[in-house]
Formats: structure tokens, sequence, C-alpha cells
């Protein structure tokens, strides 16, 4: 919680679209803040990435596809590409990114 409350929610602002920069930016500083403390990161974090395919397998986010000639992005959620083909889709580094609306909305109340 700590991570969203403190780093990544302020760094978004009111949206809650965010780039892989902006991810890779808070959770550097969230890193800093559990080194300066002592703390062990837990196994979720022990990489950027590795943290944000844990929250896309959660569904706290999408990454968006931009196709030419569409109007819309198209939003990656885990549970939508989950299959028995596919039983853990991987999320897109260096994209945009979408919170849950209202993961968002809760944090941003907290």
């Amino acid at each position: 919680m700590k991570f969203f409350t403190s780093y990544l929610t302020p760094a978004v602002g009111e949206g809650n679209e965010f780039e892989y920069k902006v991810f890779l930016k808070a959770y550097e500083q969230f890193m800093k803040y559990l080194d300066s403390n002592k703390l062990e990161p837990p196994v979720i974090f022990r990489s950027a990435d590795g943290f944000l395919q844990f929250l896309y397998e959660l569904n706290i986010i999408c990454y968006l596809e931009h196709i030419p000639r569409q109007q819309r992005p198209l939003m990656h959620w885990c549970f939508k590409e989950r299959s028995y083909a596919n039983i853990r889709p991987k999320v897109r580094s260096q994209q945009k990114y979408i919170m849950h609306y209202g993961i968002a909305r809760a944090l941003k109340q907290a």
C-alpha cells in the first residue's frame, strides 16, 4: 500500500494512467525507502519488471496498445488475455499503463 499511496499515486496525479518511466521512478524511490529503513524487500519487489508483472496478474493495472488507424488504444487486462493456452500472460514493458479505476479511486481517498 505504501508503494501506491506514497510513490506511484502522487506521481500519477489526478488520472490513473502512467508511463513505464514513472513506474520505474516510483519503484526506485520505494526501494530507497526500504533500504533507508533497513527493511528487506518482499519477493514481489525483487525487480521492477517482476513487480509490474505481479500488478498485471492481479489486474491492478493493464497496458495500452496503440494500433495505427484506431481511435482508441486496446486495453490489455490479464484476466482477458488468460486462456488455457496462455495461463500466465506477460505484461509488456515500456508501455503506458492504467491503474484499475476502483483501486485508483480508493487509493486517492486513503
